[in-house]
């Protein structure tokens, strides 16, 4: 195997910052030019931007436009965030650019060397309100540099595992989308349906809000999930809740519904919610209140809101038999499951891709070090 040498960034790629427009001259933005935030940069690869700039703010600034294929990484509050341009863009300060100056280092190299060294970035950053990062300490960040023959081989593998990665998230967001359309035809049509009986929740479901843990009486060894308004918030050595329940968040956050896990401590932040009339399946009830119910005009409360048994009560669903609530319940599920399947396995290649990226880039600085040594 080729031997690779420990390389400074900046002797091998040149590393330019970003700047943002005087924002109280208008005429700086809306234009033809794509200017990249750290929001953009969210999914890896800017293709668009929220905003555009003009050719007088790149003139006035004198913002560099990159082209097309430029990493770009985050500097400031968000450190680390890495991503390719797939249009020509300039930058805020916030981001910079790093460019290879010579033929030594191939760009699909550089991006998965920095990806590998946004821990050792960010444990450098300084600053109180908003940690960053300048660009001495970029370009003094130390790293592996085989022959472009390896760096194109490793570049390719890294590229293949992610691809994997990316396309279960796009079957996950096409999962979810299925399952948002097949839920709007379902409910459209059962609420429009003049014989399928409209009720109220308050007369088919019981409610209530269970005793509340203080934080303090979180135990990190506990073995049973405690649930919040939001989800999952620790552990607790004891449960309230043998089985599954329906849980709407009833606290600062309101309106979200969740289905607790068997055994868990269900913490008053969220409303259980349960059917009290046999004409009403659980699973039926938990999809109409995710998909169909506006628990959003429950809410009450500005300073606070929150969401009441009173408030809950009056809300309308739509009720048809038991036969159809099975048939609906078991088409959703079904659609709900392919999503979490793919998003498992997008979770299960994302951590391939960094077990692969973590030792590969190890192996190599290791390998370097032992040359220099």
């Amino acid at each position: 195997m080729s031997r690779a040498v420990m390389r400074r960034l900046g002797d091998v790629a040149e590393i330019r910052a970003g700047a943002t427009p005087r924002r109280a001259k208008a005429e700086y933005f809306g234009g033809p030019i794509a200017w990249v935030k750290i929001g953009d940069m969210e999914s890896g690869v800017v293709r668009r931007t929220e905003e555009t700039i003009t050719q007088d703010a790149v003139d006035d600034h004198r913002i560099r436009v990159h082209n097309i294929g430029t990493i770009l990484i985050s500097i400031f509050a968000t450190i680390g965030r890495i991503a390719t341009l797939a249009v020509p863009a300039g930058t805020n300060q916030a981001i910079v650019a790093v460019l290879p100056k010579d033929g030594s280092l191939s760009n699909s190299y550089l991006r998965w060397m920095l990806q590998a060294s946004v821990e050792k970035l960010q444990s450098q950053a300084n600053g109180v309100a908003q940690a960053n990062i300048n660009g001495s300490v970029l370009k003094d960040t130390c790293f592996p540099l085989p022959p472009l023959d390896e760096q194109r081989r490793i570049a390719e593998i890294l590229d293949i595992a992610d691809g994997i990665r990316r396309r279960h998230l796009q079957a996950r967001d096409e999962a979810k989308a299925l399952l948002a359309a097949l839920s709007a035809n379902e409910f459209m049509q059962l609420n429009t349906d003049a014989s399928v009986p409209k009720v109220r929740l308050g007369d088919i479901a019981e409610m209530y809000q269970p005793k509340t843990l203080a934080r303090k009486e979180l135990v990190s060894t506990g073995v049973f999930p405690v649930f919040g308004a939001n989800g999952v918030i620790g552990q607790h050595d004891e449960f309230n809740h043998e089985k599954p329940q329906i849980l709407i968040s009833c606290r600062g956050t309101c309106g979200r519904v969740l289905r607790s896990a068997p055994r868990s401590w269900i913490n008053g932040n969220a409303m259980v919610v349960n059917p009290s009339s046999r004409e009403l399946l659980f699973d039926y009830l938990e999809l109409v209140l995710r998909h169909n119910v506006d628990l959003e005009s429950a809410i009450t409360g500005v300073a606070q809101p929150q969401i009441t048994r009173s408030s809950l009560k009056p809300l309308e669903l739509p009720l048809p038999p038991l036969d159809e609530q099975r048939r609906i319940a078991e088409t959703l599920d079904a659609a709900d499951a392919l999503t979490r399947r793919h998003q498992a396995a997008a979770d299960e290649a994302a951590a391939l891709l960094a077990s692969l990226s973590h030792d590969i880039f190890t192996r190599l600085e290791q390998e370097a070090r032992r040359e220099s040594a």
